[in-house]
């Protein structure tokens, strides 16, 4: 991606999650409790700065507000873009040197 679209579903997606936790009208500190994260990571999920890594912290934010089976279908949409936009980074960083891979060579199972 490029230019204006470059973030631009990580962008919807903390909007809505934003909109979600301010209609339920409670902090980022007690919301995060009840998903299983901080309170400073889901503002950093609410502000766009981090997309979640796994979809189950933004399906509990949205149950736990109340959102309708369509929200959550939709929010789960914008989830799998934003985080593709969020691998796509990750692999820029990687080609260009900015970012090791992680080798897991020496973990036996």
């Amino acid at each position: 991606m490029s230019g204006d679209a470059e973030g631009a579903a990580r962008a919807v997606l903390a909007e809505r999650l934003s909109a979600l936790r301010e209609g339920s009208g409670r902090t980022y500190a007690s919301l995060a409790r009840r998903i299983g994260v901080s309170g400073s990571t889901l503002h950093r999920y609410c502000t766009g700065q981090t997309v979640p890594a796994e979809f189950a912290p933004v399906e509990r934010l949205a149950r736990l507000c109340s959102a309708p089976a369509e929200e959550r279908e939709a929010l789960h949409r914008l989830w799998l873009l934003a985080d593709g936009e969020r691998l796509d980074r990750q692999g820029v960083a990687e080609a260009s040197g900015a970012v090791e891979p992680v080798s897991y060579t020496h973990l036996t199972l």
